[in-house]
């Protein structure tokens, strides 16, 4: 039978008066291997002015040191430190799946996680440890921009002559932050349970964090949609034109290819899937991130498997569709369909930045923003009065308390149903309202 690694009672001893306890206890050597070590310590007095008896002692023992070497035992791995366990299985093995966006997420906030935990044992780290990370965080500062130097020629002398221009600032780290940090954080220590390397409690649940900021939510009148792409030129016109009345975020529309666009009134065979009759099949996102071993942007599978979606084409979008197909070249099957003069798809961030940035602030909406249409359309189809499943299905939302946080309350709406109310509750007035009708 194979002897038991916990420790019940351990060896508890006199020496020079004092109770002192010897252990064993597994312990992870500098090449990662798990050798068993014997350890010491100091419990308390056995002679002279509060000393202890031996019952005592071992109770002492037991709660101060071998009821947490006995939890350490059932995972010794846990003795790796926080910083190791990152390099070696955290980022392979969770990090290095997720998309794009994901990766790029781990890589900013990591460092934040390791620089200041990374030398404690899994073990080690405690709730108090994440706690004064993510407060110690909000206290700090990031800068934003770099300086650039500019050429500038003297109109009296005719020189030129080289200037710097300040645009570096500093900004303090927001509670945004301070929670993707305290989420990275919680996501190491689920993942060191899910291997085998960590047992107990996860150090990061129940981190408090002050009361989040968040940016007031915008949606578009109608009128306001109309100025607003009479003043867009092509292809942002059209971007917007589409995202409106799609749904589709900036990253699937420019990575929507002709092949998932159906403007005929048959059923579309596609890479072995049918799509419908007068349908867009969202099916792939283009993303700008740099991610290791990439160069640029490239198509990615979708944010989430419900945002995978077939959504309807009217004839006003067919024939904006058919326009922009009518160009000369990038029409093949494999082309976007908003195609920059390289044949990749067009630049969000430059069109936002050139194009729609100061459109909106011309036209009184600083707001606006890519994702402000998408709101837009959430708005829109609740006056419509759209059911909650054709919501969901729209936006592509898994669940409908993420679609509950788009779109803009219809106060227009409740204000017809407290007419109605009151209406029919002036059938009655208080003054024809008798004691006996009471009673």
């Amino acid at each position: 039978m194979a002897r038991r690694r916990l420790q019940k009672d351990g060896h508890l001893y006199k020496e020079n008066g004092w109770w002192k306890l010897r252990w064993r206890e597994d312990v992870v050597a500098a090449d990662g291997t798990v050798r068993r070590a014997r350890l010491s310590t100091v419990i308390a007095r056995c002679e002279g002015p509060g000393a202890l008896t031996q019952r005592k002692a071992q109770r002492e023992a037991y709660d101060r040191v071998l009821s947490k070497v006995n939890q350490a035992e059932l995972v010794p791995q846990s003795l790796m430190k926080l910083k190791d366990f990152v390099e070696k299985r955290f980022t392979p093995e969770h990090v290095l799946t997720l998309k794009p966006g994901g990766q790029v997420h781990y890589r900013v906030n990591l460092p934040h996680v390791v620089n200041v935990l990374g030398e404690l044992s899994l073990r080690e780290v405690k709730p108090h440890h994440v706690q004064q990370l993510c407060l110690a965080l909000l206290n700090k500062t990031y800068t934003v921009g770099k300086d650039r130097q500019r050429r500038i020629k003297d109109p009296e002398t005719g020189q030129y002559k080289f200037v710097i221009e300040k645009r570096a600032r500093e900004m303090p780290y927001s509670v945004q932050t301070a929670l993707h940090v305290k989420n990275v954080a919680s996501a190491i220590f689920e993942h060191a349970k899910a291997v085998g390397m960590y047992s107990g409690e996860n150090p990061a649940e129940h981190v408090r964090l002050p009361e989040m900021r968040r940016k007031d939510k915008h949606a578009l009148t109608l009128d306001q949609m109309n100025l607003l792409l009479q003043a867009l030129p092509a292809p942002a016109r059209e971007l917007a034109y589409l995202a409106v009345l799609t749904s589709m975020n900036i990253a699937e529309l420019c990575g929507l290819q002709w092949k998932q666009v159906n403007l005929s009134g048959a059923w579309m065979i596609v890479d072995g899937e049918a799509i419908p009759p007068m349908a867009i099949a969202v099916r792939r996102q283009w993303s700008t991130r740099k991610v290791e071993g990439q160069k640029g942007g490239a198509y990615h599978t979708l944010k989430a498997g419900s945002r995978r979606r077939n959504l309807p084409v009217d004839p006003e979008m067919a024939k904006v569709l058919r326009t922009v197909a009518a160009r000369d070249r990038f029409t093949g099957p494999e082309d976007p369909v908003f195609a920059s003069s390289s044949g990749r798809p067009v630049d969000a961030h430059n069109l936002f930045n050139r194009v729609l940035k100061p459109a909106g602030v011309k036209l009184g909406m600083p707001w606006l923003g890519w994702h402000t249409f998408r709101h837009t359309h959430a708005t829109w189809i609740r006056q419509h009065a759209a059911s909650p499943a054709d919501q969901m299905a729209m936006l592509g939302h898994a669940d409908i308390r993420m679609t509950m946080h788009y779109g803009q309350e219809d106060l227009g709406r409740r204000r017809l149903i407290v007419e109605k109310l009151s209406a029919h509750l002036g059938e009655k007035t208080p003054e024809a309202t008798t004691v006996e009708t009471l009673q």
